[in-house]
């Protein structure tokens, strides 16, 4: 909660509710004062309040008795998106400021991309208890073969330099043809130095093996253009964006390298500016669904927080079915 611009003697005080969605919530959607609905807040000496959703972060229901996150199969479903509408109804009716009701107050609500879709269906579920709501980017029909995702990805490549989307067009056209040869998996496993390698005598799920490979490169490209130009972080306000990846993408290749190579040097900038600096494509689908298989989690240790995260978020895509799966 920040109330730096909360004026608590107007009779009908606004509050913005900032919905949390599949991470923990951070300080900075209720404080950075550059963002439009922190300007807002500032205009309308409003309160910003921020929820978190449950079972991500440190909101769970259910903890065991040493303490642990508990993500059970009993208790996942507690976790959907009807749920979460109705944890944001209950905030409302029963929130307090300085341990008083706050009278008269007339709640925005703010969300984006999933909080954005959840925004929009409290809205129509509870419209009377907000005055109204900006739900940005939010995909509110639940589906499984979500491809338009990898097509906004595409267009806003294409808009801004048609040059540098056939390079990436390319480049993914020779990495395909290269999954499919003993040959070319040698190829891709040298290029991207990819562990443990594709290798189709040693792997007991080699075609799921390569079709992770495929989304493990595919989801470098969406981490870069999902956030360009929204200056979440400082690492989106100092360029991380299409800019800069078009800029390395139409950068005249070396003698013996080709297109693929193009693809290889996104990808590593891309995991080199998200603080992974190993040069090595870790590709193991097995590896992957293990992690899915964790049901207790310990929140202040490891990984723990972000694998808790994922385990939610695939069981909202598939367990409760909205599908948003990205594909090509």
């Amino acid at each position: 909660m920040n109330d730096k611009y909360f004026d608590p003697n107007d009779p009908n005080p606004v509050v913005f509710l900032y919905i949390g969605g599949e991470g923990t919530a951070t300080v900075k959607w209720v404080c950075w004062g550059n963002y439009t609905h922190m300007q807002w807040v500032q205009k309308h000496k409003a309160l910003a309040v921020q929820l978190e959703h449950r079972f991500f972060g440190y909101s769970f229901p259910k903890w065991t008795k040493d303490g642990l996150a508990d993500m059970s199969l009993e208790t996942m479903p507690l976790l959907s998106p009807q749920q979460a509408v109705e944890d944001l109804a209950n905030f409302i009716q029963t929130f307090q400021y300085n341990g008083k009701p706050l009278n008269n107050a007339r709640w925005v609500a703010v969300g984006g991309s999933y909080p954005g879709a959840i925004c929009a269906w409290f809205r129509a579920k509870y419209p009377d208890l907000t005055v109204g709501a900006v739900c940005s980017s939010a995909p509110v029909w639940p589906k499984v073969d979500f491809y338009e995702f990898a097509e906004v990805i595409e267009a806003t490549i294409t808009d801004w330099d048609p040059q540098c989307a056939e390079n990436i067009r390319a480049g993914f056209t020779e990495i395909r043809q290269l999954t499919y040869t003993d040959d070319g998996h040698k190829t891709l496993n040298n290029l991207f130095n990819i562990d443990p390698p594709l290798d189709p005598q040693t792997s007991n799920d080699f075609d799921f093996d390569v079709t992770n490979f495929l989304n493990v490169l595919f989801q470098g490209f969406h981490e870069v253009i999902e956030y360009t130009f929204d200056g979440v972080s400082a690492l989106t306000r100092s360029g991380f964006g299409v800019n800069s990846l078009c800029n390395l993408t139409n950068e005249p290749l070396n003698p013996g390298e080709t297109n693929a190579t193009r693809i290889k040097n996104i990808f590593f900038w891309t995991s080199k500016s998200l603080g992974d600096h190993s040069e090595i494509t870790n590709n193991s689908y097995i590896k992957m669904m293990e992690g899915f298989q964790q049901t207790t989690f310990n929140l202040s240790v490891g990984n723990d927080l972000h694998n808790a995260a994922a385990r939610g978020w695939m069981w909202l895509c598939c367990g409760v079915a909205l599908g948003w799966l990205e594909t090509t």
